[in-house]
């Protein structure tokens, strides 16, 4: 997602400078290429995910929305806030106590991820995707 975004900042920024130097054509050809490099982009990383079959079934996104939700705007941001506005450090004690909060997120999540049981993983994702697709087999069934 940052590397689309990346793009769309500069793709913004070409467009605005070629119209300001009175290229229309290059505008154009600029947003023309830009755009069919995203969808080659989303294309190939499409063709990643279903090919590796990327986090497909893993049921973890509860569990990770709720390590991000404590560890950096429950602990991180109010440490900053204090940093930020009770000590000297200003700005800077803001993006420490960010930092802290994503440090502390990405230690939590190394944890959970050495301690967690691949084979019970492996099982329970096979469970879930014979389960997604007997509920796929049955919804085509009723359409018939």
């Amino acid at each position: 997602m940052q590397f689309m975004l990346g793009l769309s900042a500069a793709i913004s920024v070409r467009v605005s400078n070629e119209l300001g130097a009175g290229n229309p054509r290059v505008a154009k050809l600029s947003v023309v290429v830009v755009n069919i490099t995203t969808v080659l982009i989303s294309l190939f990383l499409c063709v990643v995910v279903l090919v590796f079959r990327v986090a497909i079934g893993s049921g973890w996104q509860a569990v990770v929305a709720y390590v991000n939700l404590v560890t950096y705007y429950v602990i991180g941001l109010p440490i900053g806030c204090v940093l930020g506005f009770k000590t000297s450090l200003g700005v800077a004690g803001i993006w420490w106590g960010m930092i802290a909060g994503v440090i502390l997120q990405t230690i939590t999540l190394i944890v959970l991820t050495l301690r967690t049981n691949w084979t019970s993983e492996v099982e329970n994702a096979a469970h879930r995707l014979k389960a997604s697709a007997n509920e796929s087999q049955e919804m085509a069934t009723e359409g018939v």
